[in-house]
């Protein structure tokens, strides 16, 4: 039997804490000598709760969370793994067990690089998020990020945009996708890339596994990129963390009259490299070949049949427009509704629909993706017509 079963049987004892797993996995070195010990009462760190856990040597958890992990099309990738990120190997304290949708990456040949900010972005913060992370996706840079609401949301569709490969990093089970609107995000995301989480089918989101995925985001890159943030956020926690385990961490600078989003200007006072540009980034890792994208790819399915013949009909149209919205989520639908009427920019789209921007920037790219709108420029969109 592979060691995964043992490592998940490990990682599911959840009364032991990620410092304590680090050390019983140090002092043992082998997780087949960490289950087949009976006596931990050496182990003064320990609660008897925990001690209790890894007296009970059931596989069982760890064979369901195996069954439940292949039906929703995920794979498991342990430490001891050759296919494990070779750059999370490293960190202080890390995950034994990743749970994994999408692509089989190949993290050697990638240089990949962690997006993160704020989700109470500006104007500014969302036009540079754009431009820097669509150059250093376009320049073939593998972009992370957490797939939450703002800063986070916004690079990922950016990256998808340029047809580059993304890692989304997740504070919930593989099953569970949080937001819940960002479902379409989820799936762009594990078909071009990989959705990761160190927890197993069914774990909710809760508020204390954010920092723990904020470590994986750090982990996985070589550096760390803070597009806009204030001075107590989640962006800055992933910069601790990369700083933590000697990874780069760059900044964009922020509005020095824009009180909330100073976190970066204060990293960029204690040492944070400021960035203008994706080439700002990319120069830093002369050592690190990556393959240029000569030309975006696009995700897309086929439109309904016969659409162009119904367009001739009003009440055809009409008929195969709904069709149009049906398998949509919530918010793709209301935005391609609106777009059916003409062409919008961005923020007219928001605004109309009482949308946050992020979010719309989420629906837009799906919806493009799956070829029903196209960009025409300048963040201005509109139905695209078979």
């Amino acid at each position: 039997m592979k060691n995964d079963l043992y490592w998940i049987w490990l990682t599911l004892k959840n009364k032991i804490s990620s410092r304590s797993m680090v050390n019983i996995v140090d002092r043992f070195g082998s997780v087949v000598d960490i289950y087949a010990c009976t006596d931990f009462s050496e182990f003064t760190g320990l609660s008897a709760a925990a001690k209790a856990q890894l007296a009970d040597k059931s596989l069982e958890a760890a064979e369901r969370t195996v069954r439940e992990t292949e039906a929703i099309g995920g794979y498991i990738v342990t430490i001891d793994d050759d296919d494990y990120p070779f750059l999370l190997r490293n960190i202080a304290c890390p995950p034994y067990v990743l749970y994994m949708k999408g692509k089989h990456m190949d993290w050697k040949r990638l240089l990949t690089l962690t997006v993160v900010g704020t989700r109470d972005y500006s104007e500014y913060g969302r036009s540079a998020t754009e431009y820097i992370t669509g150059g250093l996706a376009g320049a073939g840079v593998t972009i992370v990020s957490g797939m939450a609401r703002g800063i986070d949301a916004i690079a990922g569709c950016a990256a998808i945009r340029r047809g580059a490969q993304t890692v989304a990093v997740l504070g919930s089970g593989l099953d569970v996708i949080y937001p819940r609107e960002y479902k379409g995000f989820y799936d762009a995301i594990s078909r071009k890339g990989v959705v990761i989480t160190e927890f197993p089918p069914g774990t909710r989101p809760l508020r204390e596994n954010f920092p723990k995925r904020n470590r994986i985001m750090a982990g996985l890159s070589y550096g760390v990129i803070v597009m806009q943030a204030p001075e107590k956020s989640g962006a800055l926690i992933t910069a601790a963390h990369a700083l933590e385990n000697g990874r780069d961490v760059f900044a964009v600078p922020a509005d020095i009259f824009s009180f909330g989003h100073s976190g970066t200007n204060l990293l960029i006072q204690n040492g944070a490299k400021l960035i203008l540009s994706a080439e700002d980034v990319i120069s830093e890792y002369p050592y690190i070949h990556i393959q240029p994208l000569r030309e975006r790819t696009q995700v897309s399915e086929t439109m309904p049949a016969g659409r162009a013949a119904a367009a001739a009909d009003g009440e055809k149209k009409r008929k195969a427009d709904e069709e149009l919205l049906k398998g949509l989520d919530e918010n793709e639908a209301k935005v391609l509704k609106l777009l059916f009427g003409g062409k919008k920019h961005i923020d007219e789209i928001s605004r109309e629909l009482d949308m946050k921007a992020s979010d719309t920037n989420v629906a837009l790219t799906m919806l493009e993706l799956q070829g029903l709108i196209e960009n025409a420029g300048s963040n201005i969109f509109s139905f695209k017509e078979s």
